[in-house]
């Protein structure tokens, strides 16, 4: 399950356990937004969230706060660890971090295990 909404709202601990309580097996990922496009209309404090369902697909999820690792280079490691190699196929990472640290970390992940 996928959720971006506003740090109010993702940062809320009873938001979370509503969400594990109603899909006790998903994996969640949540994120902070600064707002949510909606047709035409820009919304503040809400969130959003994808179910998303896959008959065979395992997915994994992996957590690395990144100001706990040395540099990009370890939180990729890290996260390379993580994740077994066997029958992987795509990545996605979601950061907080500028494009450039994300380029950084995902090559490292995916280049130096």
């Amino acid at each position: 399950m996928l959720a971006s909404g506003s740090s109010s709202i993702v940062n809320d601990h009873a938001i979370y356990a509503t969400m594990r309580e109603e899909y006790p097996k998903a994996q969640i990922i949540m994120s902070s937004t600064a707002g949510e496009i909606y047709d035409t209309q820009v919304n503040d404090d809400t969130l959003s969230l994808t179910a998303i369902h896959f008959e065979t697909t395992k997915i994994k999820t992996a957590f690395v706060q990144i100001d706990e690792v040395k540099n990009s280079l370890g939180a990729g490691r890290f996260l390379a660890a993580a994740l077994d190699p066997a029958g992987l196929k795509n990545v996605l990472v979601i950061s907080d971090k500028p494009p450039a640290t994300n380029e950084r970390k995902l090559n490292s992940v995916i280049g130096q295990n």
